[in-house]
């Protein structure tokens, strides 16, 4: 804008300067033409050839001269004249005077008005009235009323109502409802689940305690019936996912014996059959079940230990004395998860016995405690009163059948 006004302040200087010459010529032009024409209006008295002056001759009957008696205009004799110079004139008169009437005429008509009409119109009324009036009634009407309204009014209202609103609504409400409905309904409700009860294993009579010697054969009998009946082999770690198990089944064994590594480790290779052994921590080396045995076992994936307190006490007896509880269900947990390297989660009462001291205790370390009462476990109930379905020497092949179901 600054070097547009700056361009039209020179123009408009200009143009005044030619204006102002423009008219100085036109004086000029105009002095000059009038005193041509008082020259040719009065022309000085010329002498004739008698010795008169034109004023004491008077002036001559142009009627009178001419070809054939015919009179002649005389601007016609001046025009004659002019074409032919070398014809004689009839009037007598010399020409030297002729030549002198004929210039003055010539120059003073033909001259004049052509320079004169021509340029002063033409120049100053036709640059001046043009770009004075068009350049500042364009420019600053466009500018100013074009960018303001254009640019605020656009930005802010947009962005702000699209991001904020999308974004809050959708996240919260679809995550939080969906996951804590799903698991409590379907674990505690409608499951019925054998959890089997053993202990050791041998083929011959072994004398004492014989029903808790379960024949090895008798055992692989009941393993391969569960597996080829669609049961799925679980260990305690897997109760949170009992829900998505059609047909759930845990096979325990309490104290921990050598058997269960000679006779029934074999057995749980073969058929890759999960099981549960409730160690009794000071059983260890005594009942020559060796730590390279447990580890083994463990390793294997297949064996999962867990606490079956550290020497087998009647806890009822002692839970008054709540220091030598707390070794005996804490300490033996922590015995185990040293040997394993895995977390031990379940205890098993010690001959199913257990008061409301005994099953607080075993809250403080464990997530499940487990009896001897007969029985299938159902997932609504207490868990630290899990029941059992014990399996004896005697039991056949059918009465395992009829408690698994």
């Amino acid at each position: 804008m600054g070097s547009e006004k700056s361009f039209m302040k020179i123009f408009m200087s200009f143009m005044k300067i030619s204006f102002v010459f423009l008219c100085a010529a036109l004086i000029v032009f105009e002095v000059y033409v009038l005193a041509n024409s008082h020259r040719v209006a009065d022309p000085p008295a010329k002498i004739g050839a008698t010795g008169e002056t034109d004023g004491q001759r008077g002036e001559p009957d142009l009627s009178e001269i001419g070809m054939g008696g015919t009179p002649l205009d005389s601007f016609e004799i001046y025009e004659s004249k002019k074409r032919d110079p070398t014809q004689e004139i009839t009037s007598g008169e010399p020409e030297s005077e002729i030549e002198t009437e004929t210039e003055p005429p010539t120059e003073a008509p033909t001259e004049p008005p052509t320079e004169a009409p021509t340029e002063p119109p033409t120049e100053p009324p036709t640059e001046p009235p043009t770009e004075p009036p068009t350049d500042p009634p364009t420019e600053p009407p466009t500018d100013p009323p074009t960018e303001p309204p254009t640019e605020p009014p656009t930005e802010p209202p947009t962005e702000p109502p699209t991001e904020p609103p999308t974004e809050p609504p959708t996240e919260p409400p679809t995550e939080p409802p969906t996951e804590p409905p799903t698991e409590p309904p379907t674990e505690p409700v409608l499951k019925n689940v054998p959890v089997l009860m053993y202990h050791t294993s041998s083929e011959n009579n072994p004398g004492g305690l014989a029903e808790l010697y379960v024949k090895p054969s008798e055992f692989e009998k009941q393993i391969k019936y569960l597996y080829e009946n669609g049961f799925t082999f679980c260990t305690f770690d897997d109760y949170g996912n009992l829900n998505e198990i059609e047909k759930p089944v845990f096979v325990t064994f309490d104290d921990g014996y050598r058997a269960n590594y000679t006779e029934i480790f074999p057995i749980v290779k073969r058929y890759k059959a999960k099981i549960t052994i409730f160690l009794t921590v000071n059983n260890i080396e005594a009942e020559d079940f060796s730590i390279k045995m447990i580890k083994e076992m463990n390793d294997s994936g297949l064996v999962k230990f867990e606490s079956h307190t550290l020497s087998h006490a009647d806890l009822n007896s002692i839970s008054s004395n709540e220091s030598w509880l707390a070794s005996e269900i804490g300490d033996s947990k922590a015995r185990i998860e040293e040997i394993t390297g895995r977390p031990v989660v379940a205890f098993a009462y010690p001959g199913g016995k257990f008061n409301e001291t005994v099953k607080a205790k075993t809250r403080e370390f464990y997530s499940f405690g487990v009896g001897v009462s007969f029985g299938t476990h159902r997932t609504d109930f207490d868990l630290f009163a899990i029941k059992r379905l014990r399996i004896n020497r005697s039991t056949s092949l059918a009465g395992f059948m009829d408690l698994v179901g």
